[in-house]
């Protein structure tokens, strides 16, 4: 059995192999193949044969599963001693199955005879104490204390109620006491077998793995027997053969010298040829390259031919535009020079503006320190008016009247001077835009409009001279003005109601102020000595 290759060396069991399972042919599959492609097809096919593989080989390993449990009860029934612990096994696993039985029965016994305990003692006690009593509770094992813990309060009512029931109470314990001591000695004795048992079984399984191993390696050495001697063979009809391949090759290789020496002559001739065609060759590809190189240089001549053409016309016009380039420098730095001083009379022109600025705002606050000083003497008129009534009647209008047209005449005068500013404005931005010529003649305009204001101005004044002539004697000389304006500014008070924030100002003023202000009157109203 163990020198048997083809057997298992594991035992196996009967019954063990499950049956193959066929699977019915599907209808619609079969209605699906007709419209399926050939390359579907085949995958559908190779798809079927690795799954056939695959069966094949569980079935292979099924079978190796049963030879394995057929040797186990082969080996199982050659050895008595397995088979007598095996009963014996057996035996006391019936024996415990009976004592379960057992156990069984004095426990339904025990329920019963409770069972009656309880209806005894229910019978000699009323039913309002009936109630009260607590039924025990089936579920659980029963032992001996939860037993006594259970009977304690009935066992003392029935030794009240009746004292012959005691004997079998304690006979029906001891009993109890004798099955639970039964039942631990069972117990200890099914561990114990059961230790037994497993020892036996890796005993068993020590000998199954060491008999399997034995099986293993004397199959091992029958089948290197059995190939050492095919080996052999082999080896014999190898070297026959050897020897007459030996006597083969040494009638090939005579032969093949024979035909090498013939080869190599024939060698010898076809280099020689190959030589001579290869320098003919060699020759026509060169005198090919010469006509090439001397085409190329050829057309490579005319191409220099028409560049130096080319570059001798670029440096004529070079020339010319050289020519262009330096008189563009020179208008460019005639730009710039202009530029320059366009620059330079801008910022002088920007120069004038601010001081003819400053000026104006100068001539601004004298005019209104003219007016409050004007306020200021109309002011002393009217209270000079009222104090002497009887001593100027005739002097005191006539002055006031002067004094006003004094004052509407300057106002003229300052009008037409503002207006002569503004042009010069106008000018000086029209300067800084046109060129120097133009600036030239704008600036002769500007001298002969200046003119032209001082002569509407002197105009102005001769009239006002004239009129004042007209009037007679009326008219106030030099004398008297600067008297009355000295009177107006420094010896008569001046009234809370008429003075402005600007008036009072006037007050804080030097002496020496008050005739820098009075200088440019004299001029403005009279002019120069001459006139």
């Amino acid at each position: 059995m163990a020198d048997d290759p083809n057997r298992d060396i594991l035992p196996v069991k009967e019954g063990s192999c499950m049956d193959t399972i066929i699977y019915p042919i599907d209808p619609r599959e079969r209605h699906l193949v007709c419209k399926l492609d050939r390359y579907q097809l085949e995958d559908k096919y190779l798809r079927l044969l690795d799954e056939a593989s695959n069966l094949k080989k569980l079935s292979n390993c099924q079978e190796d599963k049963i030879k394995r449990l057929g040797t186990k009860l082969i080996r199982l029934a050659g050895n008595p001693r397995l088979c007598g612990l095996t009963l014996d096994i057996a035996d006391d696993r019936n024996r415990t199955a009976a004592l379960e039985l057992e156990n069984i029965k004095l426990k339904e016994k025990i329920a019963v005879m409770r069972n009656q305990l309880l209806s005894h003692t229910m019978s000699g006690r009323s039913s309002s104490r009936s109630r009260n009593l607590v039924r025990p509770s089936s579920s659980g094992i029963v032992t001996y204390r939860s037993e006594n813990n259970r009977m304690r309060a009935p066992s003392c009512q029935c030794i009240i109620g009746a004292g012959d029931d005691d004997n079998d109470m304690r006979n029906y314990f001891i009993k109890i006491e004798k099955l639970e001591a039964q039942k631990k000695d069972m117990t200890c004795r099914i561990i114990e077998l059961e230790k037994e048992l497993e020892y036996l079984t890796n005993n068993r399984k020590e000998k199954v793995a060491e008999n399997v191993e034995y099986i293993r390696v004397w199959r091992q050495m029958k089948q290197l027997n059995d190939k050492l001697m095919t080996t052999q063979e082999k080896n014999i009809t190898l070297t026959t053969e050897i020897n007459d391949l030996k006597t083969t090759l040494e009638l090939m290789t005579k032969n093949n010298q024979e035909i090498a020496a013939v080869l190599s002559s024939e060698r010898t001739r076809i280099a020689e040829i190959d030589d001579q065609m290869l320098k003919a060759k060699n020759s026509q590809f060169t005198l090919r390259e010469k006509d090439e190189q001397i085409r190329d240089l050829m057309n490579e001549i005319k191409i220099l031919q028409q560049h130096n053409n080319e570059l001798i016309m670029l440096t004529s016009k070079y020339g010319q535009m050289e020519l262009e380039n330096i008189e563009l420098k020179k208008r460019l730095y005639d730009d710039a020079q202009e530029q320059q001083i366009l620059k330079i009379a801008f910022n002088n022109e920007q120069v004038n503006i601010t001081a003819l600025k400053a000026t104006n705002e100068q001539l601004l606050v004298k005019l209104q320190e003219f007016q409050a000083n004007i306020d200021v003497l109309t002011a002393q008129l009217t209270s000079l008016h009222t104090q002497d009534k009887k001593d100027f009647t005739i002097t005191v209008p006539s002055d006031v009247e002067q004094c006003k047209k004094c004052c509407e005449m300057y106002d003229k005068i300052m009008q037409l001077e503002k207006i002569g500013n503004t042009r010069k404005d106008w000018q000086s931005a029209d300067k800084l835009v046109q060129t120097i010529g133009i600036a030239y003649t704008r600036k002769q305009d500007t001298i002969i409009s200046n003119n032209e204001d001082k002569t509407s101005s002197q105009s102005l004044l001769k009239e006002w001279k004239i009129n004042q002539e007209a009037n007679g004697t009326s008219v106030l000389s030099r004398e008297k003005i600067l008297k009355l304006l000295d009177q107006a500014q420094i010896n008569i008070p001046l009234d809370a109601s008429r003075i402005t924030p600007k008036k009072e100002c006037t007050g804080i003023l030097d002496v020496a102020q008050k005739h820098r202000q009075v200088v440019p009157l004299e001029k403005l109203l009279f002019g120069d000595s001459n006139c």
